[in-house]
C-alpha cells in the first residue's frame, strides 16, 4: 500500500471515530442472534474443560447467591449449579437468542436469567446482593468504568469475584486478518472495533482498584489446527470470534472482503492460539 492509499485509509479511520461509528454492545446483540445455537458446538467446546478448571478454584466456597455476568448459552452457569447446587443463582446477559439456549441446560428451579447490558443490568441490583459473582469469558466487552464500581456494590462484604477473560493479544492470527483485510477494503467500513481485552493482571487490577484483594491468578491458551476448516471466515463468525466484525465490513455477504480474509489467513496462517487468563479477588 503505497503513501496516498494508507493516508485514505487514516482519513477513513479518523473520519468514522470522530462520528462516533464504533462497534456497540448492539451488534453483539446482533451477532449472537445468529451464531447462539451453533456457539456451543463451535466455539465453547474449545472453552469448557477451561471454564471447568478455573470455577474449580472457588470449590471450596459456600455461596448462597451467585451472579453469573454474561452467561451466554449458560456454560459455566450450569457447572455453577452443579458445584453449589443449595446457591440461588442469577445469569445475565445482552442477547436474549443466547439465553434461549441457556434455559433448556439450566431448569427454572435455581437459577434465574435475564436478558440486560452489563451497565445498566447491574444498575437494578441490589447492594451486598451476592456472595460470589463470576464473569466467564465476558467482561473483556465491558464499554464503561462503571461496570467495575457496579460489581463491588452489588458484591458482599468479603464476597469473592471470579474473572476468567481473554488477552488483548489472544487470537494474533484473526486480528492480522482482519486488520489486512480493513486497510484493503477501507472504503467498505462501516464501523470501528475499538473494544480492547485486558493486556495483563495489572491492567485488571487497576480497573478494580484497592477496593479488592487479589486471591488467585493464572493464565494460559490453547491453539486450534485451522487446516481443517472448510472456510475458516464461516467457522469464526459461527464461534462468536468475529462477533460486532461484521458491522464494521460485511464479512457475510461481500464477497471481496470474504475472499481477502480467506486468502490472507489461509496462506500466513496454520492455526490460531487463543490466550487467556483469570484472577480471583475478594472485597475488602
Amino acid at each position: 500500500m503505497n503513501f496516498i492509499e494508507l493516508l485514505k485509509v487514516n482519513l477513513k479511520i479518523a473520519s468514522l471515530y470522530l462520528q462516533g461509528y464504533q462497534v456497540e454492545t448492539s451488534d453483539f446483540r446482533r451477532s449472537y442472534k445468529y451464531l447462539a445455537s451453533s456457539y456451543d458446538d463451535e466455539w465453547f467446546v474449545y472453552l469448557s474443560s477451561i471454564t471447568e478448571d478455573v470455577l474449580s478454584k472457588i470449590s471450596d466456597q459456600k455461596p448462597k447467591y451467585i451472579l453469573d455476568l454474561g452467561c451466554g448459552t449458560g456454560g459455566a452457569t450450569l457447572k455453577l449449579k452443579y458445584m453449589f447446587p443449595e446457591a440461588k443463582i442469577i445469569g445475565m446477559d445482552c442477547s436474549k437468542h443466547m439465553l434461549r439456549q441457556a434455559r433448556p441446560k439450566l431448569g427454572s428451579d435455581s437459577v434465574i436469567l435475564f436478558r440486560d447490558t452489563m451497565e445498566r443490568g447491574l444498575t437494578k441490583l441490589s447492594d451486598n446482593q451476592f456472595d460470589l459473582i463470576t464473569c466467564a469469558w465476558s467482561l473483556g466487552y465491558a464499554r464503561h468504568k462503571k461496570v467495575y464500581k457496579e460489581l463491588y456494590r452489588v458484591l458482599s462484604k468479603n464476597g469473592y469475584l471470579l474473572t476468567l477473560t481473554n488477552k488483548r493479544d489472544t487470537l494474533k492470527a484473526v486480528q492480522k486478518t482482519m486488520k489486512y483485510t480493513m486497510y484493503n477494503h477501507y472504503k467498505s467500513l462501516k464501523k470501528l472495533p475499538l473494544h480492547k481485552f485486558p493486556e495483563n493482571k495489572e491492567y485488571l487490577l487497576k480497573k478494580f482498584g484497592k477496593r479488592f484483594k487479589e486471591i488467585d491468578y493464572g493464565e494460559g491458551n490453547f491453539s486450534i489446527d485451522l487446516t481443517n476448516k472448510q472456510s475458516i471466515l464461516d467457522w469464526l463468525l459461527n464461534t462468536g470470534i468475529l462477533a460486532g466484525y461484521e458491522y464494521v465490513l460485511d464479512l457475510k455477504n461481500d464477497k471481496k472482503c470474504r475472499k481477502t480474509f480467506e486468502d490472507y489467513i489461509k496462506s500466513n496462517f496454520k492455526d490460531v492460539t487463543h490466550e487467556y487468563m483469570w484472577i480471583l479477588l475478594q472485597k475488602q
